[in-house]
């Protein structure tokens, strides 16, 4: 089996030079700001699940809400975020 030198130019031999390496800096670029995309949005939906949770919590001791008002919330919610 021989060992070729991978084409670094992809398809086209006419690229400029350092185009392979501008490739792949927009390539990592990408993936960067895909992967602190995915974290932010991870965040935010803790932060609001946090929110709801406080806010359910303070409802059921102050308010007297009770299982019945969080199983028809869940409910509600649902219909609305399938």
């Amino acid at each position: 089996m021989s060992m070729k030198k991978k084409n670094t130019k992809l398809n086209n031999p006419r690229q400029p030079e350092n185009y392979t390496q501008f490739l792949e800096q927009v390539k990592k670029d990408i993936l960067q700001t895909q992967l602190k995309a995915a974290l932010s949005v991870t965040k935010e939906l803790t932060l609001l699940y946090w929110r709801i949770g406080k806010d359910l919590s303070e409802k059921m001791n102050v308010e007297g809400w009770g299982a019945k008002v969080v199983e028809n919330l869940a409910k509600d919610l649902e219909k609305s975020f399938p």
